[in-house]
């Protein structure tokens, strides 16, 4: 979800060739540069921010929390404060619909009161922005049943500091030196293999019953001190489960003083050519090392683990009937999916 100054995505042939795979996204608001007062000796930083999503479902029609066509995930690049600016990723589980819910609504309404607070309260902890939007929404009476996973990154404006809350198996990664330096590193939380950590909400009548998430005050966090010409990427797990990360390290450090846009759709032009192969991915190397094969029938070739299988691809409803948590793996089918923000830090 862009808020108010942002740019819409005006490009979307960068997916001609991906398969019919749809784009969408914004770039961050205007101003982001330079945003706020800046007194002797007290240096604002910011962040130019751009969002890009990949969806293979059918199109999906805008509307309510619904800003992009990001498949089940949602996005916002908040209007920045004197003190902070924050972006965050929702993956909604899409398994949902197979009761009816449009696993979106949760995931865009989540990022929605997320963006209110950030953008309207300055809350400097991102977990802080996390479970108070989760609750916001919960307590608003018209929060729609459904799960996701979360993540939340804010960099303090006067200092520097870069701070995320990740709850569930999205990832963060902050760059220096054009990607020759990771200086954070998010790690996925599951409860066991591909049932990531998520936030959830059931209305009373739905089929769901009790079921219930993780709390968001279960989000691991992290911090670095950002410096000018770093770069943050933050992405669901559809394109952490396609690409090594080696390799988007390799298409960023050829990319120096491009915009986070352009950076942006390189990174999906990677992972849908990644996807593509029958060869083994970060999502497979994880399958195989927790016992898993592939299942043959299932469009991948008997013996090959190829493309990563995700939260929106194959759900299994049954556990969550049963009081526990989406579980996210029922065989493996090549589906590229994914939402990424790319945010480059300058002063």
């Amino acid at each position: 979800m862009a808020a108010a100054g942002a740019r819409a995505l005006a490009a979307p042939a960068v997916l001609a060739a991906c398969a019919g795979g749809r784009l969408d996204g914004a770039d961050g608001p205007q101003g982001w540069r330079g945003h706020g007062p800046r007194g002797p000796g007290q240096p604002t930083f910011s962040l130019d921010s751009a969002a890009r999503c990949v969806s293979k479902a059918g199109p999906r029609r805008l509307h309510g929390p619904i800003r992009h066509d990001c498949g089940d995930d949602a996005f916002f690049m908040a209007q920045p404060t004197e003190a902070t600016a924050t972006v965050g990723i929702a993956d909604g589980v899409s398994s949902w619909s197979r009761m009816g819910i449009d696993p979106a609504l949760f995931a865009w309404e989540l990022m929605r009161h997320c963006e209110l607070l950030a953008e309207g309260v300055g809350m400097s902890r991102p977990r802080d922005v996390m479970s108070r939007g989760y609750w916001n929404m919960v307590r608003s009476g018209s929060a729609p049943s459904g799960s996701s996973t979360a993540c939340v990154a804010s960099l303090d404006r006067p200092g520097g500091r870069l701070t995320v809350a990740n709850l569930g198996d999205s990832g963060v990664l902050l760059l220096r030196g054009g990607g020759a330096r990771v200086v954070l590193q998010t790690q996925e939380q599951q409860h066991y293999f591909n049932c990531p950590y998520q936030l959830m909400f059931v209305q009373p009548n739905d089929q769901a019953g009790q079921a219930r998430g993780d709390d968001p005050e279960s989000s691991a966090e992290y911090s670095a001190q950002a410096e000018d010409g770093d770069l943050l990427v933050m992405a669901t797990d559809g394109f952490f489960d396609n690409v090594f990360q080696e390799n988007a390290l390799k298409v960023i450090a050829g990319m120096c003083e491009t915009k986070p846009g352009e950076i942006a759709e390189a990174l999906v032009r990677l992972a849908h050519s990644r996807s593509q192969l029958q060869e083994h991915t970060p999502f497979s190397v994880s399958a195989q090392r927790h016992g898993v094969r592939p299942m043959p029938g299932r469009g991948v070739q008997p013996g090959a683990l190829g493309a990563a299988a995700s939260e929106e691809a194959v759900c299994e409803l049954h556990d969550v009937v049963r009081g526990g948590f989406v579980r996210v793996f029922a065989g493996v089918f090549p589906r590229l999916q994914f939402s990424l923000c790319v945010a480059a830090v300058g002063r």
